[in-house]
């Protein structure tokens, strides 16, 4: 993979948890950061989105469409589905699955090879992580500064 998109995606995904970094767990978990989402639920929402990049990235490579999110009711009521789904879980292993979703993310873009990376792929890749990571890390820190 370019070296170039590979730091786009380290620069971004280390903003992220700049964003977190110093919160204790008792603030991780204080509904209202993002409606009525806390910072818990957006390390969550964005495990979700780099497992959707990881699926769909086949899809993504060859330019094809793939399936919508209309038959789960719109993207709403998906991202509504999976915070609540990992709201069950406990603090550490939505951690856990923050970072290890991660490194299984990089270990797989990091063989797509450079010809493979089009302004087109950037695009919907982007929108599942770096353009995702920058979103919710403004939000955090907009949050942060309100505490």
């Amino acid at each position: 993979m370019s070296s170039q998109l590979l730091a786009k995606l380290n620069r971004d995904w280390q903003e992220f948890l700049d964003s977190i970094e110093g919160l204790p767990d008792s603030a991780l978990s204080e509904a209202g950061v993002v409606g009525t989402w806390s910072v818990r639920d957006i390390m969550g929402h964005v495990t979700t989105w780099e497992e959707e990049a990881l699926n769909r990235l086949p899809i993504v490579l060859a330019h094809e469409t793939g399936p919508g999110y209309s038959s789960l009711g719109g993207i709403d009521a998906f991202n509504a589905q999976k915070v609540t789904e990992k709201r069950g879980q406990a603090l550490d292993q939505v951690r856990r699955d923050l970072t290890a979703t991660h490194q299984v993310l990089l270990s797989r873009v990091i063989d797509i090879p450079d010809n493979a990376v089009d302004a087109e792929f950037e695009r919907r890749f982007g929108e599942d992580t770096w353009d995702h990571y920058r979103e919710h890390a403004e939000q955090i820190r907009a949050w942060r500064s309100k505490q």
